[in-house]
């Protein structure tokens, strides 16, 4: 597969704080890809970075294979923040403006309302909107001259559940066109819906990076119930490459750094004391995985 995006020991240093350490990555056309991490871990720099709109402390990018900005510009729709709008113009006039400006045809303006649900409210003044339906706005620009690229900086902040959900419609629909597209984003769950390949970034470094399905499937969650969570939290915590993920009155989820030997971990249970009432290994989830990986790196 083409790539679209090859990142070569990308650095970027704010004072003596590394946002980004030796970052390494490559994305591909059609790919659905998630930047993850926690607060301050570097995921809107690297977007900021791969934009043009911070310059790199070290290392090199380039998209297409062509380290050539103008190549880029007609070819991307991004959605850093939610942008400023004429508040007393109308939503369809602020698309509008922004299309000219950008030296697009104004036809898109009303399908792309559609698949943002803002349709029906397009001649409603921007200072109305509320922030959910300003993200939707934010949206509709990027969406402007039918990009081949998205970079989406929490796209679904501040949407209630409907607003989520037209979203990951709206990126389905976009890969579905054959369009790549790069989100950053805190929430987890949706990052799992719509995302073929993740990087987990920590402290400016990638700590994980592959396809979400190979990153689940080599990884594993323990469902562990017990009387004696006392006992049983000594030894979980004893035991290497175990990571606590949950802790509740009646049990533990965990994660493993490898694939256990379920007889063997219940035999070692069971010579210490250990009476289990239930004991179930399944798939992480993507927040679960980014949780073990996460405390992982902070043993």
């Amino acid at each position: 597969m083409a790539s679209v995006l090859k990142v070569n020991s990308l650095s970027k240093n704010f004072g003596s704080i590394k946002a980004l350490d030796n970052l390494n990555l490559s994305i591909s056309k059609g790919e659905v890809f998630g930047i993850l991490g926690p607060n301050g871990s570097g995921k809107t720099t690297f977007l900021s970075v791969i934009l043009g709109i911070k310059t790199a402390t070290a290392g090199n990018f380039c998209w297409f294979e062509e380290p050539n900005d103008k190549v880029v510009n007609n070819k991307l729709g991004a959605l850093l923040e939610v942008p400023y709008f004429y508040p007393y113009l109308s939503i369809e006039k602020n698309l509008r403006i922004t299309a000219l400006s950008r030296g697009y045809g104004l036809e898109s303006i009303p399908e792309i309302l559609h698949k943002v649900g803002l349709f029906e409210r397009r001649k409603s003044p921007c200072y109305s909107l509320s922030l959910g339906m300003k993200q939707r706005l934010a949206l509709a620009q990027t969406l402007l001259g039918n990009p081949e690229i998205l970079v989406l900086d929490e796209p679904t902040n501040g949407l209630d559940p409907e607003g989520i959900a037209d979203v990951r419609n709206i990126i389905k629909d976009q890969s579905y066109l054959g369009k790549t597209i790069i989100i950053a984003s805190h929430n987890l769950d949706e990052i799992q819906k719509v995302c073929t390949h993740v990087v987990i970034l920590k402290n400016g470094k990638n700590i994980a990076y592959g396809k979400v399905d190979d990153l689940l499937s080599i990884n594993q969650v323990a469902i562990i119930e017990s009387q004696q969570t006392n006992e049983l939290s000594n030894i979980l915590t004893s035991i290497k490459g175990c990571k606590i993920l949950e802790k509740n009155v009646t049990g533990f989820v965990l994660t493993f750094d490898n694939q256990i030997n379920v007889a063997e971990f219940s035999a070692l249970l069971s010579n210490e004391g250990i009476t289990l009432n239930r004991f179930e290994i399944r798939r992480p989830t993507l927040e679960e995985l980014f949780l073990g990986i996460v405390k992982q790196t902070n043993s």
